[in-house]
């Protein structure tokens, strides 16, 4: 989405990472929400390591509500949390933050992605990345999904 096509209804989510605005997930989350017809701008933002701390420290007070934190961030995320998720806790990691009545919820989608496949299914990088990003869209945007779309999302 270009900055011209956001208009007052648009809702925003955020993408935390080093190179959030060129990397992968940015155009992931672009190609399901076109896909959906979802009015929504996922807004990279390039942090940097000295700057992470400020800013999901700064969260709860933001008016972001939905952050995607990417793989170099997401177990330093942590400590940024209120809660948890019970996958949070075991791995370690988070995938997103979601800001409520001022408290950041960290939670984890890889076992709901594992949930979905077989299990001797071997998952590279990206497919479990856009997988995620169809159940954060889903968590979030309340869209259901074909989990056949998952390579036809891949390769427009």
């Amino acid at each position: 989405m270009e900055p011209h096509e956001i208009k007052p209804d648009t809702k925003l989510c955020t993408i935390i990472g080093m190179s959030a605005q060129v990397g992968i997930a940015r155009k992931y989350f672009v190609k399901v929400f076109k896909h959906y017809n979802l009015n929504i701008a996922p807004i990279a933002l390039n942090i940097k390591q000295e700057h992470l701390d400020i800013t999901l420290k700064g969260l709860p007070n933001s008016k972001i509500q939905y952050s995607y934190i990417e793989p170099e961030y997401q177990k330093e995320a942590v400590a940024f949390c209120d809660n948890l998720d019970n996958i949070s806790k075991e791995l370690g990691y988070i995938d997103i933050i979601e800001v409520d009545d001022k408290m950041a919820n960290g939670i984890n989608f890889e076992n709901d992605v594992r949930e979905l496949f077989p299990k001797e299914y071997v998952f590279d990088n990206n497919t479990m990345l856009m997988v995620k990003i169809l159940l954060i869209t889903k968590r979030w945007y309340k869209i259901e999904f074909d989990i056949n779309d998952v390579p036809v999302l891949m390769n427009q």
